[in-house]
């Protein structure tokens, strides 16, 4: 007598019964994966305001494009430091924001995937708070200068004008003329 090789003696249907679940266990398995890959995904967007050159880079961590995580890493510029310390901060009006990146099941990087070197700047270290007293001590002394800072950086994009400001208030800085 020869044995089956689903073990059975008569050749029932059991056999091709056993092949159709394992053929629907590894389809199942493959659906999920694949399900995997399109719902689920880890996205890094790039925020930029022209105006006084704060950026913020936001990684977030989404299932069906619905965030449940999300990290937000700020860079402010000298700019809006100085301008917050004159009590005229930027709100961002003209902020620009694109995807860098979405890695689809946390693992490809896809539609988009532009990488390459972006943000590259450093804490800035003279500006501290003794830089900041300075700058808050000339909004004393120069009460107009909130609304021509606002003006000439914001609207104008005058930014030679941080400097003039830097100066007026005797702040040592590397800006160059």
């Amino acid at each position: 007598m020869s044995s089956h090789p689903c073990g059975r003696i008569d050749g029932s249907s059991l056999c091709t019964n056993v092949k159709h679940s394992k053929l629907k266990r590894a389809a199942f398995i493959i659906a999920l994966g694949v399900l995997w890959f399109i719902a689920v995904d880890w996205s890094w967007f790039v925020h930029d305001c022209p105006d006084c050159g704060h950026g913020e880079d936001t990684a977030e961590y989404r299932v069906f494009s619905a965030t449940i995580h999300k990290t937000n890493y700020e860079y402010p510029s000298v700019l809006q430091q100085v301008a917050t310390d004159l009590g005229t901060p930027c709100t961002h009006p003209n902020m620009e924001t694109w995807h860098k990146q979405r890695r689809w099941g946390l693992l490809c990087c896809k539609w988009p995937c532009i990488n390459g070197i972006h943000r590259l700047t450093g804490r800035t270290t003279w500006y501290d708070q003794s830089a900041a007293t300075k700058i808050s001590a000339l909004t004393d002394r120069e009460p107009t200068l909130y609304d021509e800072y606002k003006d000439r950086v914001f609207k104008q994009h005058d930014f030679k004008f941080l400097r003039v400001v830097l100066d007026r208030a005797g702040v040592d800085h590397p800006i160059p003329d």
